[in-house]
């Protein structure tokens, strides 16, 4: 069973892995990034794919279709008008899942499970399709996670400022930070939405990451750690809550 810490603890831990915020790539909430790989990141589940997933369910549910390739090419451009010329598509794996060749983030992993039907609102084929076009995209850019799923527990951390690191030695959490997530999606999604018929609205790309946040939560059992709610100030003060632990995920 995996330890978890004492409110101190995570005050502590909070206190000595915020940093500051550069916003010029989302990775994965996953706790088994080091600080030198998510370092700065807005911090969504599934990394830039996890939006990719989310515009694919806006899509779908206004009745838009398009193919993921051109899902994925949109999503792209949309990243680069925002993060200059340079931008990359960032997602990851992690070391057992690689040498198999297999999908080493839960997020994707999840959503292209058959069994999962339904908690996504887009099909494991049609998760699949994303993934495979994500990954062979010339600007995609995988990180290969090491160790198992330990984290103590989910942290939210609200605001602009500030990112952060969410392990420190075996010490790990899951982290995720909403404010710059809203804040990326309603920057992307009208240049996503440039020459479709009927633009995509931000807010149904914002409905479909939390219910596939939920989704990836339920499936790795994150929904049964303790979780913190975690307000920064542009001074890097905060102020930590605890949450009460949601009954259900979908």
């Amino acid at each position: 069973m995996v330890k978890t810490n004492s409110w101190k603890e995570v005050e502590n831990f909070v206190k000595e892995n915020l940093v500051r915020a550069d916003n010029m790539r989302i990775e994965c909430g996953d706790g088994r990034y080091k600080p030198e790989q998510s370092e700065g990141a807005i911090r969504a589940f599934g990394g830039d794919f996890g939006m990719v997933m989310a515009f694919a369910g806006a899509l779908k549910s206004e009745g838009t279709f398009i193919d993921p390739d051109e899902i994925v090419e949109r999503y792209y451009r949309a990243v680069k008008d925002f993060r200059g010329e340079d931008a990359k598509l960032y997602y990851h794996t992690d070391e057992h899942k690689h040498k198999e060749g297999k999908i080493g983030c839960g997020h994707a992993a999840g959503a292209s499970d058959p069994a999962n039907k339904d908690m996504y609102g887009i099909t494991s084929d049609e998760a699949r399709g994303l993934y495979e076009a994500f990954a062979k995209h010339p600007r995609s850019n995988s990180t290969v996670l090491e160790g198992e799923h330990k984290e103590r527990g989910v942290i939210y951390l609200e605001g602009k400022t500030h990112s952060l690191n969410s392990r420190r030695g075996h010490e790990m959490y899951f982290v995720v930070t909403p404010t710059q997530i809203d804040e990326a999606i309603d920057i992307l999604t009208p240049i996503f939405s440039k020459g479709l018929v009927v633009p995509v609205d931000a807010e149904d790309v914002k409905a479909y990451y939390i219910r596939q946040q939920y989704a990836t939560a339920k499936l790795l059992g994150a929904d049964k750690l303790p979780v913190y709610s975690v307000r920064v100030k542009p001074s890097g003060h905060f102020v930590m809550q605890q949450l009460p632990q949601k009954r259900k995920t979908n």
